[in-house]
């Protein structure tokens, strides 16, 4: 809800914001019948969503010591002011979906973190500030902080030139969105993504 106020009131105040979420295929919806709750689960594509697809890319898993490219579809929308980058894939399935340290939510934040980056990087989007809403969002800075580490060389410098433009909010304080991952989960999936060995070794 939080994220949801800010890009209602972006658009109001007609401040241009992009916002980088994953387009899940199953939605859920929630509500009261008879006194007794009820909740539904449906399967939109992006299409019916409203979504266009603009670019793909591309992001990498080691399975039994083989790397495995995934095709991720960047999907867009645009609101007004605000725009919606989404990265897709019909295996993302809903919102927190497994246990909060099973291998279908880090894949979950790999497609958002390192997908979502290389679609900003292939974009060219490069705004003032990055506002980083819960913890499934830090493979994105992770991202970002490798990319800046090849651009400058330095990862102290890269990460001085970060911190300088993050925020970082969490206000979801709940077992469900504090995933917790193994080494071997980061060594499938996280750390294939990343070109700078320095990087690797502080992670």
């Amino acid at each position: 809800m939080l994220a949801s106020d800010i890009a209602e009131t972006a658009k109001k105040l007609k401040i241009p914001m992009v916002f980088f979420t994953p387009l899940y295929p199953i939605k859920t919806e929630q509500k009261i019948e008879n006194f007794r709750q009820v909740v539904t689960e449906t399967v939109k594509t992006p299409e019916e969503l409203g979504f266009e697809k603009i670019n793909e890319v591309a992001i990498q898993t080691i399975n039994n010591g083989v790397i495995t490219p995934t095709s991720i579809e960047i999907q867009k929308i645009q609101d007004g002011s605000i725009a919606f980058i989404s990265p897709y894939e019909p295996n993302l399935g809903k919102l927190y979906q497994g246990a909060s340290d099973s291998d279908h939510r880090i894949y979950q934040e790999d497609v958002l973190g390192m997908g979502g980056n290389a679609a900003k990087q292939n974009m060219g989007i490069e705004p003032p500030v990055y506002l980083l809403n819960e913890a499934p969002t830090v493979f994105f800075a992770l991202a970002e902080l490798d990319a800046l580490t090849t651009k400058t060389g330095n990862v102290t410098e890269a990460l001085k030139i970060l911190r300088a433009k993050t925020i970082y909010t969490n206000h979801t304080l709940v077992q469900a969105v504090e995933a917790e991952f193994s080494r071997g989960q980061f060594e499938q999936f996280i750390i294939p993504n990343l070109a700078n060995e320095s990087i690797k070794r502080w992670v």
